[in-house]
């Protein structure tokens, strides 16, 4: 088996919450254009996949792939773990890494070094995330599993949740997988930097249209040292609530 990292996004443009928010825009581009530059600057990113659905509603995410020479592959709408197995089979990824199209300034370093962490624990790992234990702000959420993890999943997960969120029967069955978590070295989960919802992509428009224009590719310490020093902005979110995973 070769080492063949593939980041897999998923997205759709019927959000419960903010519909369309994928091709939002902010100074211009969509909030997933702002994701797929922070993927491809990944030096540990071999390939990137947008995994949308079937549905009539994401024809426009599939035309701006088309647009800008993006792999796509369209699946299940509410089988998400269906659709991922079938973009990662097209891929050919023997490593797939899950981040989600709400989190535009998820941080290309850290995509990274959670990459090459599994990768040094790979004999002893086949789950890998810092989503278990949320300490990093929510938008900087990673995920990196193996090919045959992703696999049994797929062959095993019976219940709508399992299959709708795509990795819980990997991370809730540890007697059958082996997981590892990585945390940050404080709990910033209160800091919601993902966009669910109309005052969360308000927060955004503000950090990108401030740090954007200096350094593209400003990092999660850019974010928290300008919102230390905007704290009004901060504010602008902090009543919207994340919807619970089990």
């Amino acid at each position: 088996m070769s080492d063949r990292v593939v980041a897999i996004v998923q997205a759709r443009m019927a959000s419960t919450r903010l519909p369309g928010k994928v091709l939002k825009e902010i100074l211009g581009k969509p909030i997933l254009a702002y994701l797929i530059e922070r993927i491809k600057n990944a030096s540990s990113i071999d390939d990137l996949v947008i995994a949308t659905t079937t549905d009539l509603t994401d024809e426009t995410i599939v035309e701006y792939c088309i647009a800008n020479n993006i792999k796509y592959f369209r699946g299940s709408e509410n089988d998400v773990l269906s659709r991922y197995m079938g973009a990662a089979i097209a891929s050919n990824a023997d490593y797939i890494v899950r981040i989600c199209s709400d989190s535009p300034a998820v941080d290309t370093g850290l995509i990274n070094e959670i990459v090459n962490e599994f990768k040094q624990q790979r004999n002893n790992c086949d789950y890998l995330s810092n989503t278990i234990d949320q300490t990093y702000p929510l938008g900087m959420n990673i995920e990196i599993f193996s090919l045959e993890a992703l696999t049994i999943a797929d062959q095993n997960a019976k219940t709508v949740y399992e299959r709708e969120h795509v990795t819980p029967y990997i991370y809730f069955n540890k007697d059958r997988f082996r997981v590892l978590k990585k945390n940050y070295y404080k709990n910033l989960s209160n800091i919601r930097l993902t966009i669910d919802e109309l005052d969360d992509f308000r927060l955004m428009q503000n950090v990108i249209e401030n740090l954007y224009p200096n350094d593209q590719y400003f990092t999660l310490e850019q974010i928290l040292s300008f919102l230390e020093k905007n704290p009004d902005i901060l504010k602008i979110n902090q009543h919207v609530k994340q919807t619970q995973v089990l």
